[in-house]
């Protein structure tokens, strides 16, 4: 299994009787998986969380998707977090947006990755509150989101290894947010 997730838009079901291989072991599956998800192995997230949504009234698709990831993480053993010896301990962000993606409501999803020492330190998915009317729009309220973070991490890393005078880069892949982003 080469990705995370099988690829299947997982659907709560809201009607029949659960997955009867689902309703055993699948709320147990998800809490290992989160276990393993939040120390070493941030790839799987988005995953994990899509099939934590739909746990309440497990399907087969669920269970499916369950098998898949455990797959996934049985053909690679050695990913994980690797954090670089040397360097400068400079926090660096990775910020992204995908617009509309909510299903019937138009929200869109911010995704936000922090890196120190070259390894991911927080990281976060997450339903954007308002209703954006363009990617532009979506990606500046992602980078914000983005910047609050950032302005946490940098105090809570400052009072562990010390202060720093360097601006923390918070990168972006759209072009109007960059330019209105650099106007400020």
């Amino acid at each position: 299994r080469n990705t995370p997730s099988s690829g299947h838009k997982l659907v709560k079901q809201t009607s029949g009787d659960p997955h009867p291989q689902a309703d055993l072991h699948l709320k147990s599956a998800i809490g290992s998986l989160t276990y393993i998800m939040k120390c070493t192995r941030p790839d799987i997230a988005t995953a994990v969380s899509d099939i934590a949504r739909v746990s309440s009234h497990p399907s087969e698709d669920s269970w499916n998707a369950t098998l898949h990831l455990l797959a996934y993480l049985s053909g690679c053993p050695s990913y994980g977090l690797h954090f670089r010896q040397h360097g400068n301990g400079e926090l660096l962000s990775y910020c992204d947006a995908n617009w509309g993606c909510g299903g019937g409501d138009a929200r869109s999803a911010s995704g936000v990755v922090f890196l120190l020492a070259g390894a991911p330190i927080c990281h976060y998915r997450k339903m954007q509150s308002s209703i954006a009317l363009s990617t532009f729009e979506s990606e500046i309220v992602a980078m914000c989101c983005a910047a609050k973070e950032a302005m946490f991490l940098r105090e809570l890393i400052g009072w562990v290894m010390g202060p720093s005078d360097e601006p923390t880069l918070i990168l972006c892949d759209n072009e109007a947010a960059l330019i209105s982003s650099s106007n400020v």
